[in-house]
């Protein structure tokens, strides 16, 4: 099966990249639902995906403060020299801005969503968690979910998700910014990589009730 859809990759990436020019919609279907970014459930734990800061830690901080879960996933690989984790420098950051330290699970392996999703899960079931808030950027959110639905429904999980806005990203005119552009045309590389690699299905990606809390 893989080797199939390997085959089809080629003509894939071409649909894709006529699609920017023709559907100005790239963007936003990107993030999901941009401004439905309003929380009223309740949580055991928060997932902050790590790879970029920019708002992501903000947002998973105002979710916390706001009582939506009373502990803190950060997920993310070693990226640095030291060998320390990107989850163990922004878990610090957190611990500064007032989280306790207690509050803060540290997943210290994942180099992908894939992994985060994966390595997340795993530490879910050892804290006898049953429901998670994804936190991570707007233009990662379609991604983020389709490989976070595929992965926790087999676990019985209930995930809700949060998009933080990033300054680079403009949804609604992704073609009128570079930064906008090059972040598009990597995610739609990316989803078709990841499905290619059967992290998620179509019905996964093209999911229409994400729960957007």
């Amino acid at each position: 099966m893989l080797t199939q859809r390997l085959k089809l990759l080629p003509a894939a990436i071409f649909l894709i990249l006529i699609a920017f020019y023709l559907l100005p919609d790239a963007g936003s279907w990107l993030a999901v639902n941009p401004s439905g970014s309003t929380v009223s459930q309740k949580y055991d734990v928060i997932i902050l995906l790590c790879g970029e800061r920019d708002g992501r830690i903000e947002t998973a901080l105002t979710a916390y403060q706001e009582n939506l879960a009373p502990q803190i996933i950060v997920s993310g690989g070693p990226i640095y020299v030291s060998g320390k984790s990107e989850a163990y420098f922004v878990g610090q950051i957190l611990v500064k801005l007032g989280v306790p330290q207690k509050a803060i699970l540290i997943e210290p392996n994942s180099a992908s969503t894939w992994e985060n999703a994966l390595f997340s899960k795993k530490l879910m079931i050892n804290k006898g968690f049953h429901s998670a808030l994804v936190v991570t950027s707007d233009y990662h959110m379609r991604r983020a979910c389709a490989i976070f639905r595929f992965v926790f429904h087999q676990a019985g999980f209930r995930v809700g998700y949060l998009p933080a806005p990033s300054d680079r990203f403009n949804p609604y005119q992704w073609w009128t910014s570079q930064s906008s552009i090059v972040l598009v045309i990597k995610e739609y590389a990316k989803m078709i990589y990841n499905f290619c690699l059967h992290r998620f299905t179509i019905a996964d990606l093209i999911e229409k009730n994400y729960n957007m809390r």
